[in-house]
């Protein structure tokens, strides 16, 4: 679930975070969230996708994180 290569996942793991992804079943369908908490002063950062895809989970918690850029390039 998370790609290794994605470029938002290697800054965010680069400035000191991991990073998990979870998927939830809800009677509505699949909700998506990642979590990065920051390994130096434990700092939790969580994105949802609000009924999107885990790409716009991935986005959300990007904008979370104060990266530039959401994109995956």
């Amino acid at each position: 679930m998370i790609d290794l290569n994605d470029g938002r996942v290697r800054e965010l793991t680069s400035r000191g975070f991991r990073l998990a992804g979870h998927a939830y079943l809800t009677p509505k369908g699949l909700k998506f969230s990642y979590v990065a908490k920051h390994e130096g002063d434990g700092r939790v950062v969580q994105g949802w996708s609000r009924g999107g895809t885990a790409e716009d989970a991935l986005n959300d918690l990007a904008t979370r994180a104060g990266l530039e850029s959401s994109d995956s390039n």
